[in-house]
């Protein structure tokens, strides 16, 4: 069941880059860290 909550997680993501982005498809102010999650670049 948690896979759903990923999916959750990923779909805000797609929608918070869609916002603060130049271009979602190349992110630069927000990064995926395999394995450990999301960060912001300064």
């Amino acid at each position: 069941e948690y896979t759903k909550d990923n999916d959750y997680l990923k779909v805000y993501i797609w929608h918070l880059r869609r916002k603060i982005e130049m271009d979602p498809r190349d992110p630069k102010l927000l990064l995926t860290e395999w394995g450990v999650g999301y960060r912001m670049v300064p």
